[in-house]
């Protein structure tokens, strides 16, 4: 299963995990009112199914709701790494204190749920995986085990 961000947030709201208001706008008007109803900065983040968005210039920073409206104008319509962008999330701007990664994904070579993490980030998490690789935890699971709320 492939999930955009915003239906991965979607699932993490429904489990109670504390996340950032956003809303996911498909025209400049829509991120526009988004924004208005944050009431603050905000991130606007292009929605394709892929990593590397910011690196690529799927990630734009907006001070105030008419900002979010050209950015997001900027973007739909148009393609990042491919791909077309007919959604963007708005998103609420946060400080960040610290930036983690964490990915589940299937390991289809070896038939196994893989769990990978990093306590430096994940905007370069490819180059951190050549320079520190120690830095990098992978936890393999079977896909026919199950998976206990812990």
């Amino acid at each position: 299963m492939r999930l955009y961000e915003y239906e991965a947030k979607a699932l993490f709201r429904e489990a109670l995990i504390p996340l950032p208001r956003s809303g996911v706008a498909a025209s400049p008007d829509d991120a526009e009112r988004i924004a208005t109803d944050i009431g603050g900065p905000v991130v606007i983040k292009a929605q394709i199914l892929s990593g590397g968005r910011g690196k690529a210039g799927g990630i734009k920073f907006a001070d105030t709701p008419s900002d979010a409206a050209r950015l997001a104008g900027e973007m739909l319509g148009t393609s990042l790494k491919g791909m077309p962008i007919d959604r963007v999330l708005v998103e609420e701007k946060l400080d960040i204190a610290h930036e983690i990664y964490l990915g589940v994904t299937i390991d289809r070579v070896n038939y196994k749920i893989a769990i990978i993490a990093c306590a430096e980030g994940g905007m370069d998490i490819e180059e951190v995986a050549k320079t520190k690789p120690d830095a990098i935890h992978r936890i393999a699971l079977s896909i026919d085990d199950t998976l206990y709320p812990h």
